[in-house]
């Protein structure tokens, strides 16, 4: 998903870039230039099946500092409930398994 936002937006800017320096160029030909741009976005779901995967190099300095805090700010939290220590069955407590008389309670 973030994929197809990345690849739209670079196509829209390529042709915004196109577009200021076609300044005096035919209305119709500016008019291909972003018709060619918008057509292309909507091709862009059905490619990404066949195109290779995008994978970014590991980020670091600076910018890596900052997404490791955004990952850690959305990570899932445990839960800070207090858990109750449940007790053991009478019939394996050491004061009635004869566990007391062997020094191991």
């Amino acid at each position: 998903m973030i994929a197809l936002f990345l690849g739209a937006t670079i196509l829209l800017l390529a042709a915004a870039v196109v577009d200021r320096f076609m300044v005096r160029a035919s209305a119709s030909l500016r008019h291909l230039v972003w018709t060619s741009a918008v057509l292309g976005t909507l091709v862009l779901p059905l490619t990404t099946g066949f195109a290779p995967a995008w994978k970014l190099p590991h980020v670091g300095g600076a910018a890596g500092e900052i997404l490791a805090r955004v990952e850690a700010i959305q990570a899932p939290r445990p839960s800070r409930q207090r858990q109750r220590r449940r007790r053991a069955p009478a019939s394996l407590r050491s004061s009635q398994c004869g566990l007391s008389d062997l020094g191991l309670h």
